[in-house]
Parts: structure tokens; sequence; C-alpha cells
């Protein structure tokens, strides 16, 4: 056949062949485009392995005291932590009472933030509370400041209370004393039961009112906003009675607890 028709196949040759370097011009052409995208993308992918070398020690650190945690819940209520924030070369684990830092080569570091944990968490359970009795009027209560650290509470119909500043929950954890929320309480008492914005001080925020607010809610078990709608004129103004350790008047003592 060949010899029959020789052009022929020389023919399906050549197009063979010119087929083959067209799909080598489109290939290499092809790689020529590639080849940019992948050397765009090397410094990427190194990044990402940096950050995987970087993150490994605190992955495994995480699990182990993940590990740690579930063994301890067995007999103690931990609380769940909300968030996971990483600052510098530590992991800061923490929720609205517990805050632990986690770092590799800082084994006693966890022990203390563990040992911590489960102060709080005994706190929590144990701490101490005023709870009035269902529609209480916030107008019967009085609160009187006896020292820098300590309060007695009276209600109608329940007994007159002493508390410190730690039964209340106004903490600070990192110095042991009295949180600016508590000295907010003394600033207002001190000053005949209110805070207007002549006696303003910078410690005492919108964000401190609210605080206390909330803390002195869950204290004494109520919904009510403990403070009054603020007003340039009367400042901070609590709905119950706030009392200075200087007042002389008579409190009520009986039965004090």
């Amino acid at each position: 056949m060949s010899e029959q028709f020789p052009h022929m196949e020389l023919s399906v040759i050549k197009d063979a062949r010119e087929s083959l370097e067209r799909f080598a011009i489109q290939r290499e052409s092809a790689l020529e485009s590639i080849t940019p995208i992948i050397e765009s993308m090397a410094p990427v992918l190194e990044t990402i392995e940096n950050v995987r070398k970087t993150m490994g020690p605190y992955l495994e650190n995480i699990q182990r005291i993940q590990a740690m945690v579930q063994d301890i819940s067995k007999a103690f209520a931990v609380p769940k932590f909300d968030t996971v924030v990483f600052r510098q070369n530590t992991i800061v684990m923490r929720n609205d009472n517990v805050s632990v830092r986690l770092h590799p080569d800082d084994r006693k570091a966890l022990a203390e933030d563990i040992a911590g944990l489960l102060r709080t968490t005994k706190e929590n359970r144990n701490r101490a509370a005023y709870p009035l009795p269902n529609g209480a009027k916030l107008e019967r209560l009085k609160i009187k400041f006896v020292d820098g650290h300590t309060v007695k509470m009276k209600y109608p119909g329940m007994p007159t209370i002493k508390f410190d500043y730690k039964d209340v929950g106004f903490l600070d954890r990192k110095t042991q004393n009295p949180d600016t929320k508590w000295e907010f309480l003394r600033a207002i008492a001190d000053n005949g039961g209110s805070l207007p914005v002549s006696q303003f001080d910078a410690r005492y925020s919108r964000n401190v009112k609210y605080e206390t607010s909330e803390r002195l809610k869950t204290f004494l078990g109520i919904a009510e906003n403990p403070f009054h709608p603020y007003r340039k004129s009367e400042g901070y103004y609590p709905k119950f009675s706030l009392i200075s350790e200087a007042d002389k008047h008579p409190f009520d003592d009986e039965n004090v607890i």
C-alpha cells in the first residue's frame, strides 16, 4: 500500500509530527504559566510550615492540659473556657472567673494555674450570698461599712449579717485586696449615699458601675437593677441605703452573724 500511495503515508507522518510539536509547545507554555504561581506560593508554604513547627509544642500542651482538666473534672466542677488568646509565647485560656497561662517550658506555672483554678471553683461553689425575699423592695435594704474590708447587711425580717469584700465577690485577684467596684461602693457611702458629678473619679466609669450592679444582683438574688438611672444631678445613686463607717446613727445589730 505504501508503494501505491506513498504520499498518503508521508502526509500522516507529517500531521502526527506537527500535532506532537503543537502539544510540546502548549505544554511548555503551560509550564511557563504555572511556574510563577508555584514560585509565588513558596513563601506561603514556608510560613505555614513555620507556624506548624512553632505551634507544635503549644498544641501538645493544650492536649496535655485538656487531659489533666478532664481528670480533675471527675472530682471538681471545672468551668469551661470561653476564649483562648495567644500572647507572644504564652497561651491564655480564660472565662469570666479564671485565667490559665500555658507555656511548654514552665511546668511550675502550669501547676500553679491549675491549683488556682481549683481554688476559684471551690470559692464559686461556696460563695456567700444574702438572697432577698421575693418581691423585696431594695429601698428597705441597708448596707453599712464596718471598716475598709467589711460591711453589715440588713433587710426587714432577715438577720443582720457581716460580709467582707471577698464574700461579696469584690476581690482583686492580682493584689488580693478589695477591687475597684468595692472602692466604688465605699466612695458612695462616704459621700452620703450617692456619687454626684462633682465627685467624679475616673476610676469609677460606667463599666465599673455596671459590673457592680451585676455582682450585687447575683449576691442579693434579684433581677432588678440596684441603682437608679443615671442623672447628672444625682450621679450614681443606689436604691438601697449605703452607709459609711463614719455614720454614728444606730444600725440594727440584733442577731448579727
